[in-house]
């Protein structure tokens, strides 16, 4: 996901490439979904630098995508638990 424009004038515009094309431009909050949707749609594993915040807010926007294994991270606190340990 790029971000484009200035965060003083709140115009930033969003894009979320996959293959070097672009399927999304928006706003932050719809960047978002789509940059998440794009992982579930295409079932593409979170990278592990990542993994542990996306799998929260994945929770969040999304939880009834939740694997099992996914649901034992949907609080900010395990999440920052497991990364402790990491």
């Amino acid at each position: 996901m790029i971000a484009v424009g200035s965060r003083q004038k709140e115009n930033l515009s969003f894009t979320v490439y996959a293959d070097s094309q672009a399927l999304f431009v928006g706003g932050a909050v719809k960047s978002l979904l789509a940059l998440l949707a794009s992982y579930w749609v295409f079932n593409i594993e979170f990278e592990t630098s990542v993994r542990l915040p996306l799998t929260c807010v994945s929770a969040i926007m999304m939880p009834s995508l939740m694997t099992e294994k996914a649901a034992k991270y949907v609080t900010v606190n395990n999440v920052l638990e497991a990364l402790k340990r990491h």
